[in-house]
């Protein structure tokens, strides 16, 4: 299970402060809409909004994607697990034969 790095943040971090939603939107310069999507998880938090957190809490961008980044790909592999998608062997061992399309 990854934690998704909104409600992270909002919990390790702002929190702290004391600041509502909206002063801290405000100070941000974005939606305050956006933002409480961000804290509930409900978006992916993206390059642009890690790096407004780093500006204002000093939490590095690069720890706040590397979360979003493993929470998307635990869901991308559990619904890629459902594909069936089996591991190609190596070259050496031999390509299984497809049929080629022209």
């Amino acid at each position: 299970m990854s934690t998704h790095p909104g409600p992270w943040l909002k919990r390790e971090v702002v929190a702290r402060y004391g600041l509502t939603d909206t002063a801290i939107a405000k100070h941000l310069r974005v939606s305050r809409v956006i933002l409480s999507k961000v804290f509930n998880g409900r978006v992916t938090l993206t390059l642009d909004m890690a790096v407004r957190f780093e500006m204002a809490f000093g939490v590095s961008a690069e720890k706040i994607m590397a979360m979003q980044i493993e929470h998307d790909l635990v869901g991308v592999r559990e619904h890629h697990m459902q594909l069936d998608i089996k591991r190609l062997p190596e070259p050496d061992q031999g390509l299984p034969h497809y049929r080629h399309r022209n």
